[in-house]
């Protein structure tokens, strides 16, 4: 649980720094209570909240990114926040100490607009580090995974959390597909990392015959897979399977109780179809 107020500079950073956000300059404790959301418009008259973070959209290079940080102390706003690579943060660094205004960058790709309705969220929320459940819109968000949760749940859509290298940091959803994660024992060590941060999962099939798809029922089963999966019945792909064939009942598998894979083949469709032996000595 975060120690930061919600409505502080470093809450935001720790929230949303290192994906969204990047501090350039400025000190995150002396920025104080962040009081609202401002959208610079260089055209208008500005009316920002007090101790407003302002977006500054549009805002290119050292000259005019100073400038602006003259005018929003006067105005006493607490942050601004460029599109970012800034490459002369060092020409800034004098001008926020001198005004105060610590200065942030947008990492390249993200939507001002998404940046504007995340913050306007969890600035709104009064329970966000307050010592009880963190929350975004009323949803759980105290860690990537959760934050991604929370922000699928607001906008009903999955969720990808990347860093600048398209890494993914977290996510809303996963899908596991045992033959593209390498096999069963990393699909079962993929299944236990999103079931501790709460990120359901979905088996993905590949239109395996019954030996697979067996392996994959009892993989669905564990109970992390929350979410419907590829694991209809065989039969609706296969005329003869090379075992007894999975039929949906009810829209529901009965998963195989047998031992190992709980299913055997049937030796005539097997040899049947097999083209070749190699015997392994042990």
């Amino acid at each position: 649980m975060s120690t930061h107020p919600a409505r502080s500079l470093s809450r935001v950073l720790e929230d949303f720094g290192h994906t969204l956000l990047d501090l350039l300059c400025g000190d995150p404790d002396a920025a104080g209570e962040i009081g609202g959301v401002g959208i610079h418009d260089p055209y208008d008259e500005q009316h920002h909240p007090e101790h407003a973070i302002v977006l500054g959209v549009g805002v290119h290079g050292a000259e005019e990114t100073a400038r602006l940080l003259r005018y929003l102390a006067a105005l006493g706003a607490t942050v601004l926040v460029v599109r970012g690579p800034v490459d002369d943060a060092d020409e800034l660094e004098p001008v926020v100490n001198e005004t105060g205004v610590a200065l942030l960058a947008l990492t390249r790709g993200a939507s001002w607009a998404q940046l504007a309705a995340m913050l306007r969220t969890q600035l709104a929320e009064g329970d966000v580090g307050e010592g009880e459940e963190q929350t975004l819109g009323g949803v759980p968000s105290g860690d990537l995974f959760a934050l991604a949760n929370a922000i699928a749940t607001l906008l009903d859509a999955p969720v990808t959390i990347e860093d600048r290298r398209s890494r993914v940091l977290a996510c809303s959803v996963i899908n596991i597909k045992p033959a593209r994660v390498g096999g069963y024992l990393e699909a079962r060590r993929i299944h236990d990392v999103a079931r501790a941060h709460g990120v359901p999962v979905w088996c993905g099939g590949m239109l395996e015959t019954g030996i697979g798809r067996a392996a994959n029922v009892a993989l669905a089963a564990l109970p992390g897979f929350t979410l419907p999966g590829d694991t209809s019945g065989s039969h609706r792909y296969f005329a003869t399977d090379v075992t007894d064939p999975f039929v949906l009942s009810d829209g529901h598998l009965d998963v195989p109780t047998g031992p190992g894979l709980g299913t055997e083949p049937l030796p005539d469709v097997l040899k049947e179809v097999t083209t070749s032996t190699e015997r392994i000595a042990l």
